[in-house]
């Protein structure tokens, strides 16, 4: 029993810190990329020059990985659901992320859409 839950607590600490690092480095990627920063800009003139395949890519990742967090929420490890609706509401009122969430949530996993959803509305 002991071997059994010191696994589990070194399995939780490797995965936060795999978590960690994604988080790192997906927001990081806006700041090594220029042609990724018009992605978290309030200001993003979709009509002017409309998104493009890096962009879409690039906020795609970050749906997975928002939905990774949403999954790992729900059976309470390693992120606080009211935390990760904070990141997830702040992201999604952004012009870009908003554009390509409503044309690809079809796809995604119903329970993940409605947690999206209703951070938005709550917003």
């Amino acid at each position: 029993g002991l071997s059994v839950r010191r696994d589990a607590r070194a399995r939780q600490a490797s995965d936060l810190l795999a978590w960690t690092q994604q988080h790192r480095d997906l927001w990081s990627e806006s700041h090594r990329r220029p042609e990724l920063a018009r992605t978290l800009s309030p200001e993003a003139d979709l009509v002017g020059r409309p998104i493009t395949v890096a962009e879409e890519e690039y906020v795609n990742t970050i749906i997975v990985y928002f939905n990774a967090g949403w999954s790992l929420a729900r059976r309470g490890k390693l992120v606080n659901l009211d935390t990760l609706a904070e990141d997830v509401r702040s992201f999604f009122v952004l012009p870009l992320p908003r554009t390509i969430w409503n044309r690809t949530k079809r796809g995604r996993e119903p329970g993940f859409v409605q947690f999206v959803d209703r951070c938005l509305t709550d917003a």
